[in-house]
């Protein structure tokens, strides 16, 4: 019995390790993809401006 208990945290404990590790990992991701698209879209519309301009 006592070697199931342990075997039982031991796979819920690695479990919700890996379950955080993935949603800090998407969290970044999304971070990185808002970023990019901020960065893209001042750039379109810099490059609208210089045409309006033109």
């Amino acid at each position: 019995m006592i070697k199931i208990i342990i075997i039982v945290v031991v796979v819920t404990t690695t479990t919700t390790t890996t379950i955080i590790i993935i949603i800090i990992f998407f969290f970044f991701l999304l971070l990185i993809i808002i970023i990019i698209n901020n960065n893209s879209n001042t750039n379109l519309t810099s490059s609208s401006n210089n045409n309006k301009h033109r």
